[in-house]
């Protein structure tokens, strides 16, 4: 892999098969009631690894319409995906602390 684009395409590949790979095993812990805790933790585990594993698309200075990009817009999910699952957090913590204080 000489080619820095063959590299970029390669994290990019699997970040998105991290990610999809974790609403499997959403899913599949939906599906089986709730009992297989350790498919939680590791979805949870996969999210994180596809959000350090992705590349960042400022890197690339490639003037070309990237198809891939457009497709998949896997950075957007992935940082988006975060977002949703970190407000709720941030305000539960808030609203414990206001509590407590």
């Amino acid at each position: 892999m000489s080619n820095s684009s063959d590299y970029y395409h390669l994290r990019r590949f699997l970040a998105v098969l991290c990610f999809i790979a974790a609403f499997v095993c959403l899913g599949t812990f939906f599906l089986t009631d709730l009992e297989h805790y350790i498919l939680l933790i590791l979805m949870v585990f996969l999210f994180i690894l596809a959000y350090f594993i992705a590349p960042y698309s400022q890197a690339r200075r490639s003037g070309k319409y990237d198809v891939a990009q457009e497709i998949f817009l896997d950075q957007w999910l992935i940082e988006g995906f975060f977002y949703v699952i970190a407000y709720p957090i941030r305000i539960i913590f808030s609203l414990i602390r206001h509590i407590l204080d």
